[in-house]
């Protein structure tokens, strides 16, 4: 997988102790409020009026990874993108809202969860399938998220595409 740093995030590069983040944890905040339709569309839709910036887009090939970087940077968007090795990750069920659970691929080996959810199984678990833009909709079908942080040791190396 690789994992694309966008220009929402800053020109930042990994940090060599924590990884690559968002600069900021909102762990105090329920998943409900962090989670939202509006901040997934937002984010899959690069919409400037995003509350809240915690979603890395993760894509699952480097064909999808290629055609994010390009559009991006013919929007003048900086771009980094680096490959990630998610084999320590598990399948689990992460409850977003106490109706509402989303399978995802997890690990609870550190302080603060690492957490991988599939753009397209929010999508439809948030009812916002046919609801967006249909080049964001479609893009997402390659498409994950990481919540707020990939540890360091989970890059394996800066993508030159």
């Amino acid at each position: 997988m690789s994992a694309i740093q966008f220009g929402c995030y800053g020109n930042m590069t990994t940090n060599d102790a924590v990884g690559f983040d968002v600069g900021y944890s909102t762990q105090c905040i329920e998943l409900c409020h962090r989670i939202t339709p509006h901040s997934v569309r937002c984010h899959l839709e690069w919409s400037p009026v995003c509350d809240w910036k915690g979603l890395i887009s993760v894509c699952s090939t480097q064909d999808k990874a290629r055609r994010e970087i390009g559009w991006r940077e013919k929007k003048r968007r900086s771009v980094t993108a680096f490959e990630i090795s998610t084999e320590e990750l598990h399948w689990r069920t992460l409850n977003l809202t106490s109706t509402t659970t989303i399978n995802v691929l997890a690990s609870d080996d550190y302080n603060c969860p690492v957490i991988f959810l599939k753009a397209t199984d929010l999508i439809s678990v948030l009812g916002l399938a046919g609801k967006l833009k249909r080049k964001a909709e479609n893009g997402a079908k390659d498409e994950w998220f990481a919540l707020e942080w990939i540890p360091r040791h989970m890059i394996t190396r800066l993508n030159d595409f």
